[in-house]
């Protein structure tokens, strides 16, 4: 199974907590979506340390995550140039989860859930100036989860589910307080995981099927959804847009006893190509460069889940991380391109009730780490759920 840390939906298709272990993708439709989507939420039991492993130098900028301490999921912040880390929130009442930072709303989006049987959760919003936690929106009876930050203005998507009534995609604008529904869906069928263009304009968003596989759809407000991508039998998912936002690259999973591809998909043409593929090869978690046409990705080509890199449309993929002893997943490109925030932990030996499509690991071993372009570790501490934001002074 695909090492944690990209994925935002948690153990198994519906809103609910994240297991420790997650079925074989090659026994069910459900359970391979299971094992692609949900992955591992290490960072529930991950204990935080009081400062990170850094290394002075050229590189800058600063990191929020999730980290665990005493049984309680907070929100913490790093600086990468020395190591430093920092404690956001405390909060023994409830978990926060999936931080993401954006320049133009100057704010922290991240996820928040009681402890306790209630699965129900709201979206929060930290202001690192004055320190402030504020509520997005008043909705004491809706699930909201997903958020995903607009490149062009202060804006954010996020998926909503009601108790009673209709669920969907939605757009909240910081400037004006309003919202504005672009997708709406049903339980059976609901939008999951929206990702925004570069120009801000469309978003990409997962949708499942009735029979419980998952194909893209494109949003864009003041027209209907419209599908990206179709199949029975396949799970498509983890979009990204390419830097000039005409194509996009997303992982597809296809029938069971099959191992995962990376697909580009051409936008104006819906043409498909396959990305670094290899025979046997389980590729997944595609993220394009934002400054070159590169791609980094996680493959088990070389024996264990490690980083790669490789130019676009074809070149060949270059190990980053190379660590047999070790499990890497989860790539996320800085702002300018020079470093990637990956997850890590220890490699276990599989059970033998395990297959290839399996993984199990001590939570409390994970990880954040910062490579450079050429693999090099520049940070490192323990945690999940890393998104980059600017270090403070």
């Amino acid at each position: 199974m695909p090492p944690a840390g990209t994925d935002r939906e948690g153990g198994n298709l519906e809103y609910s907590g994240a297991p420790m272990r997650s079925a074989s993708p090659s026994s069910s439709p459900s359970a391979r979506a299971g094992c692609f989507l949900g992955l591992l939420l290490v960072a529930a039991s991950v204990a935080c340390s009081d400062g990170g492993l850094g290394i002075a130098g050229p590189e800058s900028g600063g990191l929020v995550f999730i980290c665990q301490q005493g049984g309680n999921a907070d929100l913490m912040r790093a600086r990468v140039s020395d190591g430093s880390v920092a404690r956001i929130t405390r909060t023994p009442e409830r978990e926060e989860q999936w931080p993401y930072w954006s320049s133009l709303a100057a704010r922290v989006v991240f996820q928040v859930r009681p402890y306790g049987p209630s699965m129900m959760a709201d979206l929060r919003l930290w202001d690192p100036l004055n320190g402030e936690e504020t509520a997005l929106t008043q909705t004491p009876r809706r699930d909201e989860r997903w958020p995903a930050w607009s490149p062009s203005a202060p804006e954010l998507a996020y998926v909503f589910k009601n108790l009673r009534g209709p669920s969907g995609i939605a757009l909240y604008s910081l400037e004006t307080k309003r919202t504005q529904v672009v997708a709406e869906s049903t339980p059976r069928e609901p939008f999951v995981r929206p990702v925004y263009a570069p120009d801000g304009r469309r978003l990409v968003a997962e949708r499942r099927t009735r029979d419980r596989h998952r194909l893209l759809w494109l949003l864009e407000p003041g027209r209907p959804p419209r599908p990206l991508t179709e199949g029975r039998d396949q799970i498509d998912g983890k979009a990204n847009f390419a830097r000039d936002g005409a194509s996009l690259v997303f992982t597809r999973l296809p029938p069971p006893n099959a191992p995962g591809d990376l697909v580009r998909l051409e936008l104006a043409t819906r043409e498909e190509t396959a990305v670094a593929s290899l025979p046997d090869a389980y590729d997944h978690s595609g993220k394009p460069s934002p400054v070159r046409d590169e791609l980094a990705f996680v493959s088990d080509r070389d024996g264990s889940w490690d980083i790669f890199l490789v130019d676009l449309p074809d070149g060949v993929p270059r190990n980053l991380t190379r660590t047999p002893d070790l499990q890497e997943g989860a790539p996320l490109w800085s702002p300018d391109g020079e470093r990637l925030a990956i997850l890590r932990f220890p490699r276990r030996p599989p059970a033998a009730s395990e297959d290839r499509g399996e993984v199990r690991t001590d939570p409390e071993t994970a990880r954040i780490a910062v490579i450079d372009r050429s693999g090099r570790v520049v940070f490192e501490t323990r945690g999940a759920m890393a998104d980059w934001m600017p270090a403070w002074p």
